[in-house]
């Protein structure tokens, strides 16, 4: 007798059967040229889907495996029809695509269903590799029943125990992934305990060492998200070789509940060869110490000779120490140094003047005129944040009328903050400015004006920022729409009227709405899209899997990226394109994020300002380990064509960031990256 699971299976079987029958005949370099056109416009229209049902069809698994892929990206649960039918394939590769399109079409929604499909599956598969897909594939869905999650927890307990690592890291990355989504005390003791096995797991050599200490980090991070580790097995991580386990264990150590690890353990790590677990130990002892007993150690942290353990330090020292005179003079001197360190190394400096406002007005005051004229305007920004926290409102006006809009930004935050609506008029000057970042700010300070000037010159900013129909503008846009719907009214429809069929269909379905608020009448958007960026041929998709990247760093050193062509098509071809195009040449990593990532690539060194089209996700089943290069998103399908480097295994963003290269020489020099560094030059090898 059938249970209702087993007819819903079934039923999905048959029709995903059906789906494939009648397709057409086709050259192999066309339909997979279809398919990849197809899984760009997101299989749009009544036709759209049929390449992918041909290639789905097809006898060729390369074919096959994309067309699945491509099925999966679309994000349909109602797709597991098309996608159930590849389980059966005699293709390793393929079946491994289908398990993870399966949870792909399932991502953010019940995934019951497909949880049934994979349990079934793994009682016939015997593939290592295959069966770690699945194991990843069901700790990342998300389940209704709790019965059906409990079952997919002990599964991937068992898939560990399984020989060879393509099984074990699958198994637990998906042990990762139900931990986070759980949260603290989510997994039985059962689970926890084979945690801790595995984050001891090859530390004898006996395993691969690379992908050995993979697991340990992965075990690490799902034992974090679950709540605390043993003390053994905290005591063990702190003496991994591999410095990522020990900073994992650093950061856990840190916590307060951690108490059962003595202090001694961070000290430890304050001299780890690592600055990776230097940092994490840093930030734990602050976590831990209480009052201000750890300020000893921020006091050595904030000389490290590693930049990123001394901005750690230099950050944590905003709060008062038992010295005070001790550490005024620290961050005084620190600060003094921009006079000769040079437009380039601006960083101590720039991050001791901000904790020093914290702890000594007065003297950050004496030493923020000179600062605010820095040659960097990373360094100014700075100082417009220091302005702000002495209520310095004259070097706020200076920095709010910057040459550089980031300036700006920074200055009219403070100028907001200390003055209110009195600021309003340095908010609406600065709507004449073209800045995406600049602008979006100034318009959410503008909330509640009163200021009759304010409404003309949100619209005067909205038709400049349209008139380039960039679709990546759609942040600035909608937040200087919004402001406008507050502040305007039925006087202003005419105005708005044209945007009902401005090129962003989001930004035209709010004009829709806000005009029906404002006239009580139902309004209709009739949106004219931008023309879709032509997708990459099949031959060019080739060659762009035997291009690198090489990025030139001012500071010294090259980063050579691997592109990854066949995993990111569209990605990559944009990535190269800007490369060969100079268009990286000179632009900065703007977003630093120690034991984090590197952002840049942007044309105006924010978040908010990147290439003019909007890139469709292409998200797979490779992980953001340290090294892996990835593309920025405002959420799904809006990727901007900024860059970042993953500096750690950043495992929560995967399935989210399309990862499209990979470092391949060069990681010692991303880790020494810092805020503002330039990228002299793009240089395109191969292809």
């Amino acid at each position: 007798m059938r249970t209702p699971g087993s007819l819903w299976i079934a039923s999905l079987l048959v029709a995903g059967t059906l789906s494939l029958v009648g397709c057409g005949d086709r050259s192999q370099v066309a339909l997979r040229a279809a398919i990849i056109d197809a899984e760009d416009a997101r299989a749009a229209g009544p036709d759209g889907l049929e390449p992918l049902k041909q290639g789905l069809a097809s006898t060729n698994t390369d074919i096959q495996r994309l067309a699945v892929r491509s099925v999966g990206r679309l994000e349909q649960p109602q797709s597991i029809g098309l996608i159930a039918p590849l389980l059966a394939s005699s293709d390793a590769g393929v079946r491994a695509e289908a398990v993870n399109a399966l949870g792909q079409a399932v991502f953010g929604t019940d995934g019951d269903g497909v949880a049934d499909l994979l349990f079934a599956h793994l009682a016939n598969e015997s593939d290592p590799s295959v069966r770690g897909v699945v194991g990843r594939t069901l700790g990342r869905i998300q389940y209704r029943a709790a019965d059906r999650a409990s079952a997919a927890e002990q599964m991937l307990a068992q898939l560990t125990q399984e020989p060879g690592l393509p099984t074990l890291t699958g198994a637990v990355l998906g042990l990762e992934s139900q931990s986070r989504g759980l949260g603290s005390g989510g997994l039985s003791d059962t689970t926890v305990d084979r945690l801790e096995e595995l984050a001891v797991y090859g530390r004898s050599g006996a395993a691969d060492s690379d992908g050995a200490a993979r697991v340990r980090r992965t075990a690490m991070l799902a034992l974090s998200w679950h709540g605390n580790p043993s003390a053994a097995a905290l005591e063990a991580a702190l003496e991994d070789d591999d410095p990522d386990v020990r900073r994992i264990a650093v950061t856990i150590a840190g916590r307060e509940a951690a108490s059962e690890v003595g202090p001694e353990f961070l000290v430890q790590g304050l001299d780890d060869a690592s600055p990776r677990v230097r940092v994490e130990a840093v930030r734990a002892l602050a976590a831990r110490s209480p009052g201000n007993a750890e300020c000893p150690s921020l006091f050595s942290a904030a000389v490290d000779p590693d930049l990123h353990v001394a901005i750690a330090g230099l950050d944590l020292l905003a709060q008062m120490c038992a010295d005070r005179d001790g550490q005024i003079e620290l961050l005084s001197g620190i600060t003094a140094g921009h006079e000769t360190s040079g437009a380039a190394n601006w960083h101590r400096s720039a991050h001791a003047l901000v904790s020093l406002a914290s702890v000594s007005p007065d003297r950050a005051r004496v030493l923020l005129g000179a600062f605010a004229k820095h040659a960097s305007p990373f360094a100014r920004a700075y100082a417009a944040r220091t302005a702000a926290v002495v209520n310095d409102s004259g070097v706020l006006e200076t920095l709010a009328a910057d040459a550089v809009p980031n300036v700006r930004t920074a200055a009219i935050q403070g100028l907001a903050t200390m003055r209110g609506r009195r600021a309003d008029g340095v908010l609406i000057a600065q709507l004449d400015q073209s800045d995406g970042l600049l602008l979006m700010t100034a318009a959410r300070l503008l909330e509640g004006s009163p200021n009759p000037d304010a409404v003309d010159a949100l619209l005067g900013a909205l038709s400049t920022t349209s008139q380039g129909r960039r679709q990546t503008a759609r942040d600035p846009r909608m937040a200087i729409l919004n402001r406008v719907a507050e502040l305007g009214g039925e006087g202003r429809v005419g105005d708005l009227e044209p945007y009902l069929t401005d090129y962003d269909p989001v930004l035209a379905e709010r004009v829709a709405e806000i005009l029906g608020q404002w006239t009580g009448e139902d309004r209709e958007a009739r949106p004219n899209p931008v023309v879709r960026t032509p997708v990459p041929s099949p031959e060019e998709v080739d060659a762009l899997d035997e291009t690198r990247v090489v990025l030139e760093m001012a500071r010294g050193g090259e980063i050579e990226i691997q592109i990854l062509g066949r995993n990111a098509p569209t990605h990559t071809a944009r990535f190269v394109r800007l490369a060969r195009a100079g268009e990286l040449d000179g632009l900065t990593y703007h977003r630093v994020v120690t034991n984090f990532v590197l952002q840049g690539g942007s044309p105006g060194a924010n978040e908010f300002h990147g290439d003019a089209a909007y890139a469709r996700d292409e998200l797979g089943m490779r992980s953001h380990w340290r090294g892996t290069v990835g593309t920025s998103t405002r959420g799904r399908d809006t990727a901007d064509g900024q860059m970042f480097i993953n500096l750690i295994d950043n495992l929560r963003l995967d399935h989210n960031y399309t990862i499209f290269g990979e470092v391949v020489r060069g990681m010692d020099t991303a880790d020494l990256v810092a805020e503002g560094d330039v990228i002299t030059h793009a240089r395109v090898v191969g292809g």
